[in-house]
């Protein structure tokens, strides 16, 4: 009867598991960029993770494209197809698809979270003028003169990723290689990709099997409470 409970153990195992990803993908629902977490055993039941990262064991992501969201703010950059803006947090380099930048004070356009925009010359991207346009594939001009070029990597396999701490993914040295298919949109960023009404179907379904569960637990403790019974009225 042991296998009983090691059965309802995995099966409570995974339904906290998807609750708790659903749970961080409705938080960041409106948060640019965002890719959808997914339990790496329901990526299975879908047909496998073709286009999700295996960062763990347990835990998936999701890369599809979100929305194209259209803001004329010259400072909002979106990437086509294929790609992650490359930004720096400290010394290392960090990969994201969120494109609400913004300019500091000298210059350089830095994420929410204070992650600096790269240029593809492995420096941090600085616009000494408010007034600058990037064009499709990335150079940015300033007076209609060109300045720079914003690195936009991609990888051969995804599953080399692993999420960052604040947003965004990190990536073993060596493995990023320059997008030769990319292309950037200004004045849009780049949604993220959750359906809050899928998300909370999927909670939906994670609580009953998590019922599940629970009732196994209870057919053992009632099992053994009969069989204890039973040899204790043994003469």
């Amino acid at each position: 009867m042991g296998g009983l409970i090691e059965v309802a153990a995995v099966i409570i195992g995974q339904a906290t598991q998807r609750v708790e990803a659903s749970a961080q993908n409705v938080a960041n629902a409106s948060t640019a960029g965002y890719k959808r977490r997914v339990p790496f055993e329901a990526a299975l039941e879908a047909g496998g993770p073709n286009s999700g990262v295996r960062s763990s064991a347990a835990l998936t992501y999701d890369f599809a494209p979100g929305k194209l969201v259209e803001t004329s703010n010259p400072y909002d950059l979106a990437i086509l197809r294929e790609g992650f803006f490359v930004t720096r947090d400290d010394d290392r380099p960090v990969y994201t698809r969120q494109g609400q930048f913004q300019r500091t004070a000298d210059g350089r356009l830095a994420t929410s979270a204070g992650q600096v925009l790269q240029s593809d010359a492995g420096r941090d991207l600085v616009i000494e003028s408010s007034d600058f346009t990037v064009d499709p594939q990335g150079v940015v001009l300033v007076g209609g003169e060109p300045v720079d070029r914003i690195a936009v990597a991609t990888f051969e396999d995804l599953g080399q990723l692993a999420p960052a701490e604040s947003e965004g993914f990190l990536a073993a040295e060596g493995t990023a290689r320059p997008s030769a298919h990319a292309a950037i949109r200004q004045g849009a960023f780049e949604a993220s990709n959750v359906a809050s009404g899928e998300e909370m179907v999927a909670m939906m379904e994670a609580l009953r099997r998590a019922e599940t569960g629970q009732r196994l637990v209870q057919v053992y403790d009632d099992l053994m409470a009969r069989a204890i019974t039973q040899f204790g009225q043994t003469p």
